[in-house]
């Protein structure tokens, strides 16, 4: 990484990112998002994925 990027990363006070590059938290919300329902979705995907398999010609469309 060249010293420009190093110098601006120390300037900002970023923190790496888990997924790469680097990040500022500036806000978090007071509020916290409900976790889906996996098994719920995991149904509907199949229910999907079936429909799709019984209809193939439906895939033309996307």
């Amino acid at each position: 990484m060249n010293e420009r990027a190093l110098k601006l990363i120390d300037v900002l006070e970023l923190i790496p990112h888990p997924e790469g590059g680097y990040y500022r938290e500036i806000y978090r919300s007071e509020s916290q998002l409900i976790s889906p329902d996996f098994e719920f979705l995991k149904e509907n995907v199949d229910a999907q994925t079936t429909f799709l398999e019984k209809n193939p010609e439906l895939l033309n469309l996307i």
